[in-house]
């Protein structure tokens, strides 16, 4: 399928620029319901707060939806046919807006070690855009509903610098994490944050903006520090290059106690489409032939060792396991647990 680059870039503008999202009508950020007058009994229009606690050994991981974004077929980059991206997304019964536009969620997810509390991914925060459902992230609110502050996060590690992965740190210029230090893989630093990249295409030029946006109240504070992928980050936690999506995309091996959750970032982003095709690329990707190459190397060995994983853009929680079903995979959620 050929894929509009000028499209691409007016989503990333209207990202940055903080156009609103479509016809979307909002109340506090949120999709509002239709009431009919007279009725006995009014909708309720809101979830309760989207988050999920579970146990990984001695740690604690909580998982906070952000919202959602916009799928359409234009942002794969593939042989498939429009209708035969739709019917995939339609047979793995994906929700959709109200305008028929499918979604996929924005998830983030936070580790209490004890001695830490970090934060991987952040939301999109205060950036809109035709993209997003919502108009404002949602990654902070939840964050308090679950029981902790933005005051108490000490660590800030991002699994790259995309808008939906980094700008729910940042609002006005200031710190929405005032206690937290910012770590990045060495790549994705110098590619996003500290190049020119007055030669790179358009659409890779605003994102960098975007980044460096979030980013700019962390390194005034001298609150940025980076790392090299493949070390370990902090204790039980093992950063993994995943480089293809972005150039220093990273995922996160959390382990405790023998048990153990792999954190993918944006390993894939529509399940529906590329876990039975995993050859799908997104437009998304900086280098898309990278991005195939890490999801054929990481997708068997996941579903062999029958890893725990989670995903940003895997239904909220976001968390299961996969199972290779020939040439395909599968994803099997977790099913829900009371908290202990």
């Amino acid at each position: 399928m050929e894929v509009s680059r000028r499209n691409f870039v007016k989503m990333l503008s209207m990202a940055t620029l903080g156009v609103a999202a479509g016809n979307v009508l909002t109340v506090n950020g949120r999709a509002e319901a239709n009431e009919s007058k007279g009725d006995k009994y009014i909708v309720n229009h809101e979830q309760v707060p989207a988050y999920y606690h579970f146990k990984l050994g001695k740690m604690e991981i909580t998982t906070l939806c952000d919202g959602m974004g916009i799928f359409t077929p234009e942002m794969c980059l593939t042989n498939l046919t429009a209708k035969e991206i739709n019917n995939l997304a339609d047979r793995d019964y994906m929700p959709r807006t109200a305008k028929g536009i499918a979604t996929v969620a924005i998830n983030a997810f936070l580790i209490n070690t004890g001695n830490h509390l970090i934060l991987v991914d952040s939301g999109k925060g205060a950036v809109d855009g035709e993209i997003f459902t919502e108009k404002h992230g949602l990654v902070t609110e939840f964050l308090k509903a679950s029981g902790y502050e933005p005051e108490d996060v000490d660590v800030l590690l991002p699994t790259h610098l995309h808008a939906d992965h980094i700008c729910g740190i940042e609002e006005n210029g200031q710190c929405i994490f005032p206690n937290a230090t910012l770590y990045l893989a060495n790549q994705e630093k110098a590619y996003w944050l500290d190049s020119d990249m007055s030669s790179q295409p358009q659409e890779a030029q605003i994102a960098a903006q975007i980044a460096r946006t979030a980013a700019k109240p962390y390194i005034a504070a001298n609150r940025v520090k980076t790392f090299e992928p493949g070390e370990e980050v902090f204790a039980g936690i093992k950063s993994v290059p995943l480089f293809g999506h972005t150039p220093g995309h990273t995922g996160y091996m959390v382990s405790s106690e023998g048990k153990s959750l792999f954190i993918w970032g944006d390993l894939l982003h529509v399940k529906a489409v590329q876990l039975p095709h995993p050859e799908v690329g997104i437009i998304f990707d900086s280098d898309t032939a990278e991005a195939r190459k890490r999801r054929a190397e990481m997708l068997p060995k996941l579903a062999e060792k029958k890893q725990l994983v989670c995903g940003a853009h895997l239904p909220f929680p976001g968390i299961g396991y996969l199972e290779k079903q020939g040439k395909n995979y599968h994803f099997h959620p977790i099913e829900y647990q009371l908290y202990h």
